[in-house]
């Protein structure tokens, strides 16, 4: 999910797929703050985490380690993501033209919502 505005929404479609369907599903959640809240509202509602439902985040904040259950989330190494940026921008301001493409690395934080 994008923003916690969706949540409430998602928290009622897995309530559905989970009475219809019989399958667990999991949200990956566009930052960790988000996933915070959607556990939150899983809480709620009574839906278990991760028995019921898995929660991913993504860019792995130090509030994590005193959510519990601890949240599994995607580490994009955001020091890296910015050192990157700036010397691609040096390299514009100094005339380089033909830039390559830049992919990053990234880690899967383990946790116990999935």
């Amino acid at each position: 999910i994008y923003n916690e505005c969706q949540g409430e929404d998602i928290v009622e479609e897995i309530i559905l797929n989970n009475e219809n369907q019989g399958y667990k599903m999991a949200v990956l959640c566009v930052n960790d703050m988000v996933a915070i809240k959607l556990l939150n509202l899983f809480r709620i509602r009574g839906l278990r985490v991760p028995d019921d439902v898995g929660i991913m985040g993504f860019d792995n904040i130090d509030m994590l380690d005193v959510i519990i259950p601890k949240i599994n989330s995607v580490d994009c190494h955001i020091r890296n993501i910015g050192r990157t940026a700036v010397d691609i921008l040096i390299s514009k301001i100094n005339g380089e033209e033909n830039l390559k493409d830049v992919v990053l690395d990234y880690s899967f934080t383990e946790g116990d919502t999935l």
